[in-house]
């Protein structure tokens, strides 16, 4: 999970490498800037069970419990993070969607705190992965190359 998020990390790199030249909205600096931040958010977020079980002397049960209330302090972050932030996004339609369900990922892995389910943490550590995933998607099919002619 930490391979797969720092390469999501990553394709900010790989977006400024597209726009080289080119000038930016404040919309697309927010996205990437938040690709790099979520994507590194999720590295650390799928590194810490390994830690956190030795921390808490080998109690599987407890380690999922506190992994999943790491995912939930990360959503509610994030939603944080999304209402500080929209101001400068030009199309603010999807906010109140995506407020939804960032929240909705927040409970999940509230009540996975509770339960201490292995899977519902994998789940959660993949639904966190999807928001960096996600913005890279929109970066990349609102890229608009230079065509050489034109």
């Amino acid at each position: 999970m930490a391979g797969l998020a720092l390469s999501v990390a990553g394709f900010g790199a790989l977006v400024t490498a597209f726009r080289r030249g080119a000038a930016w909205s404040r919309t697309e600096v927010s996205r990437l800037r938040n690709i790099v931040q979520l994507g590194f958010v999720c590295m650390f977020l799928g590194l810490l069970p390994v830690p956190l079980y030795y921390a808490v002397g080998g109690d599987q049960l407890l380690t999922i419990r506190l992994a999943s209330l790491a995912i939930a302090f990360a959503e509610t972050w994030e939603l944080m993070l999304i209402l500080r932030q929209r101001r400068h996004w030009e199309n603010q339609s999807w906010v109140g969607p995506l407020v939804g369900i960032v929240s909705l990922e927040a409970a999940f892995n509230l009540l996975n705190a509770i339960l201490g389910a292995l899977p519902l943490l994998m789940v959660g550590l993949l639904l966190w992965l999807a928001h960096p995933v996600y913005l890279f998607i929109r970066v990349v099919r609102d890229f608009q190359s230079p065509v050489a002619g034109e």
